[in-house]
């Protein structure tokens, strides 16, 4: 028979989701718990359990600039923005038991912008064209993603917000995908750029490597780790312009979203080239030693990478505006 319930009961909560073409479309899942106020530059906070969730439309973007439009553009569609955007959006062909391969899917955008909630990739047609479930997070970009604060706010010792926010979003996926017809051993975490560094940062977190079964790195590596030191000076100049005091929280904490964006354009190079080279003035994943105990590639040395089957590719084309037909 099939399945035409709208709500699915989960172990998080009740999530009611909609039709979706072939597929069935949960959106703007809240996996954890709004990171506003003192809760801004901290790690992500548990979500709420229990209750039915709403999940028939996208919640927020993660705020920033997006960038200008070029032919290898996301395809963008109408959206919010806001801090409140720790959710993720979920497509399966039915919410039964038959334990179908999970993907999740982290966008890239330098580390400053993108969305889980636009792009190519049609959520609804790939979960029912391959019998997947997939799952598309969103998470903090830019300066509240990826601002190294310990040096100056000792109680902000977790650099890596972002990361850490893929990591609860996919402990998400662990607990709950099972009800919407995935199954939870069988998840493969794909990323792409700057959601593929990211992703690779996990290899070198005490549990990361126990959140997902395979992987898949397009574009982004395990190797554009910062150094502290590198961070520490892109976090004074972020400082210096606000007028912010070593210590000020007050002051952290009253900055506006504006403020937030306008900064962070400032400190970080424009060219892509002067991002990615050593030293480069970016913001990115910082080995700080409490959110990342070690460089993942020496992790990876290690074994930690032993037990999950890992693709590493790349585009032909990063980051330059060629015409589709040059191929």
């Amino acid at each position: 028979m099939p399945d035409t319930a709208t709500d699915v009961r989960a172990p998080q909560a009740t999530y009611r989701g909609r039709a979706d073409g072939a597929a069935r479309a949960f959106l703007g899942i809240p996996y954890a718990a709004p990171p506003l106020g003192p809760l801004r530059f901290r790690p992500p906070q548990p979500a709420p359990r229990g209750g039915v969730v709403d999940a028939t439309r996208f919640g927020h973007a993660p705020v920033q600039t997006p960038p200008p439009e070029t032919s290898f553009s996301i395809l963008r569609e109408e959206q919010s923005y806001g801090e409140d955007c720790l959710n993720l959006n979920l497509w399966t062909p039915a919410a039964d038991t038959a334990r179908r391969p999970v993907v999740v899917h982290l966008f890239g955008g330098g580390f400053g912008y993108g969305s889980a909630n636009v792009g190519h990739l049609d959520g609804a047609a790939f979960a029912a064209a391959n019998d997947v479930v997939l799952i598309r997070p969103n998470v903090r970009t830019g300066a509240l993603g990826f601002l190294h604060l310990a040096d100056h706010f000792p109680e902000l010792d977790q650099t890596n917000r972002s990361m850490l926010d893929l990591a609860a979003a996919l402990r998400w996926t662990r607990e709950n995908v099972a009800a919407f017809g995935g199954d939870p051993d069988n998840i493969t975490l794909a990323g792409l750029s700057s959601g593929a560094f990211t992703a690779a940062a996990l290899f070198g977190t005490r549990d990361g490597p126990a959140l997902f079964d395979k992987c898949w790195l397009m574009s982004g590596y395990a190797t554009r780790i910062l150094p502290p030191e590198q961070a520490r000076r892109i976090t004074e100049d972020f400082l210096g312009r606000a007028g912010i005091a070593p210590g000020d929280m007050t002051a952290l904490e009253a900055l506006s979203v504006e403020d937030i964006l306008r900064l962070q354009a400032e400190v970080v190079a424009v060219n892509l080239a002067e991002r990615s080279s050593p030293g480069g003035r970016t913001l990115g994943i910082v080995l700080d030693g409490t959110s990342l105990d070690r460089h993942p590639e020496l992790a990876m040395r290690q074994g930690a990478t032993r037990h999950i089957p890992l693709v590493i590719g790349r585009t032909r084309h990063e980051a330059q505006d060629v015409p589709l037909a040059a191929e």
